[in-house]
């Protein structure tokens, strides 16, 4: 993503360089960049809503992972804090949206109506952003600034790629956190599997976060260019599926004799060559793998809290 916010910005500057004038202070790649933020910090808080405060049936089936967790007090006004932040950024966004997507100003009238219609109030953390890549493309190039759809789906491209990386990324880290828990903790003191099972938990929510990142963009992707050549690379992102680690598990079935990779190790990388795949190290079923420091000072951490409780 850094990548494409510099080439963006270097093209900026070599336009205003020509004579050619922003429409804001705020360039429409920066503008972009903040949406697709804001279309992160939605889903985060959302998804929070869903697992803790909702009472929809349906959302907690999403987000059953979640459903184990307690709220506190003061988590709760916390959140309450976010969302409040997240409509204010949302707002003031939304004052620069009506420069470069000027028939946006009708679809948030039109939503504004349907939300009155219902009596009911219109929460930040479901606010539509109408990106680009989430209007009729029928106003894509009548109700859009020159260069906009262009400039979503590189930025959508980038974050795809960022996304299944750390996605990548979090999968590795749990596997190794499974077997440091499996070797090193075992069933010697119940505090301590509580405490290493909280810090999985808390990986796992990462795990989710960059599979929901990835999705995001995938069906940007799939709205603004669907016959790209970015679709021989990156594939439809199932949750229940392809979130597999790539070294087989305890709770795998025991009479599988040969375990299929997810696609997600095998994918290319953006600008590689056609079967370039994941490297070596990201596709390493060895058990010697080395966690990061981080995680390592907590696990080391959390035998230290519980080392007179250990017989």
């Amino acid at each position: 993503m850094t990548d494409v916010r510099l080439e963006l910005a270097n093209e900026e500057a070599a336009d205003i360089s020509r004579g050619k004038e922003s429409l804001h202070d705020v360039s429409a790649a920066k503008w972009l960049v903040m949406g697709l933020d804001l279309e992160e910090q939605q889903c985060v808080i959302f998804a929070f809503l869903c697992a803790h405060i909702l009472t929809s049936l349906a959302c907690r089936r999403v987000l059953a992972w979640q459903s184990s967790k307690k709220v506190t007090t003061l988590g709760v006004a916390e959140i309450q804090d976010k969302r409040h932040a997240l409509r204010r950024r949302i707002d003031a966004w939304r004052d620069i949206q009506q420069l470069y997507m000027p028939c946006t100003v009708q679809l948030h009238q039109t939503h504004l109506a349907k939300i009155s219609a219902l009596s009911a109030a219109e929460e930040p953390e479901t606010m539509p952003l109408f990106l680009p890549s989430s209007i009729p493309s029928s106003l894509w190039f009548t109700g859009c600034a020159s260069g906009l759809i262009d400039k979503e789906c590189r930025l959508r491209l980038a974050q795809a790629d960022d996304g299944l990386n750390e996605l990548r990324r979090q999968l590795r880290i749990s596997a190794t956190l499974r077997d440091y828990k499996k070797v090193q903790v075992g069933g010697r003191s119940q505090k301590l599997n509580t405490r290493t099972q909280s810090l999985m938990s808390r990986f796992h929510d990462k795990t989710i976060r960059a599979a929901e990142r990835y999705s995001a963009a995938y069906k940007a992707l799939s709205s603004i260019d669907p016959n790209g050549e970015w679709t021989t690379r990156l594939k439809y992102l199932d949750h229940n599926k392809d979130l597999r680690s790539p070294r087989r598990n305890d709770d795998d079935e025991s009479r599988e004799t040969r375990r299929e990779l997810s696609w997600i190790w095998l994918v290319s990388r953006e600008g590689g060559p056609p079967k370039e795949v994941a490297s070596a190290d990201e596709i390493n079923d060895s058990k010697s793998s080395q966690l990061p420091f981080h995680i390592m000072f907590c696990c080391s951490k959390t035998q230290a809290w519980d080392f007179g409780s250990i017989a």
